[in-house]
């Protein structure tokens, strides 16, 4: 949970999203507290474009050739996967976001922080992704893919089984998601 402040708060710093005065931000009671919060507005982290991904500040060229980045020329399966990854995690980030103000007045508080960190993990690991293609560093960012992707398939099977079975409730989320939410440190990922 430290690491994850910490990112997130690298993340803020060196990757701004938004401002603080955000119209679309919604200030809340959580349950069993007295102190409003207000909410982030529910917006993307990475935005696509035809030749390119932009995930929290960092622009990120996705091609089927070989990309070359500052002085190191990146694998275009590397930069595919990592992309396909990071829309799935983002994509994953909006659902919780749109939850939580329904949660926050009618959850339990156990739900709306479960919620509520779900989210933030979500942030913390799109926010690695970013800061290792700043880097430049193919190689911690295939660890990073290797750490993530079974969350990626958890995330998009664990939606077509309850599509399939019509399970929307807030209990019956994240069951089998909930294998795969381990949170890496950034050092995972880069030699030390």
């Amino acid at each position: 949970m430290k690491t994850c402040k910490i990112i997130l708060i690298i993340c803020m710093v060196f990757f701004p999203v938004s401002g603080c005065s955000d119209p679309q931000q919604v200030t809340v009671t959580p349950p069993n507290s007295k102190q409003p919060i207000t909410l982030p507005a529910c917006t993307p982290l990475v935005v696509y474009t035809q030749r390119s991904l932009n995930v929290t500040g960092v622009e990120i060229p996705v091609s089927k050739t070989p990309i070359k980045i500052g002085d190191v020329t990146w694998k275009p399966d590397v930069i595919m996967q990592a992309s396909e990854i990071v829309q799935i995690l983002d994509n994953n980030r909006m659902t919780i976001c749109s939850y939580l103000p329904a949660l926050a007045s009618s959850g339990t508080a156990a739900q709306f922080h479960d919620e509520l960190k779900q989210y933030m993990d979500e942030a913390g690991r799109i926010c690695q992704l970013a800061l290792l293609i700043k880097l430049n560093n193919p190689e911690a960012v295939q660890k990073w893919i290797e750490a993530y992707a079974k969350r990626g398939i958890a995330i998009v099977e664990d939606k077509k089984a309850k599509k399939a079975m019509g399970m929307t409730s807030e209990a019956q989320r994240y069951s089998s998601i909930k294998t795969y939410q381990r949170v890496f440190d950034i050092t995972d990922f880069v030699k030390r």
